[in-house]
């Protein structure tokens, strides 16, 4: 499902209406269990989760997808190295 949600992220992405029948429509393309992901869907834990993801993105200052952190430290990559060579930096410590 993540896939279908990432590769369509242009047709659902910043809308202020309900997306629930695309995302019932991806998960049945892909043959997911309807009346489980209902089930899930409709919980209000998932809604929790989504705030709470939502919340936590906002206080670390994340506007968008991808965003990199390592070590507390927001990284802007423009190549490769901008990513591994914190990375590499972040595990030699």
């Amino acid at each position: 499902m993540y896939k279908a949600l990432f590769d369509n992220a242009t047709e659902w992405g910043h809308q202020e209406t309900s997306q629930r029948e695309l995302f019932f429509s991806y998960a049945e393309e892909i043959g997911l269990d309807m009346e489980r992901f209902e089930q899930v869907y409709d919980d209000p834990a998932t809604t929790q989760r989504i705030e709470q993801s939502a919340a936590d993105a906002e206080a670390l200052g994340v506007t968008g997808t991808p965003t990199f952190f390592v070590d507390g430290k927001p990284l802007e990559p423009t190549r490769v190295e901008d990513l591994t060579n914190p990375l590499d930096t972040a595990l030699e410590g």
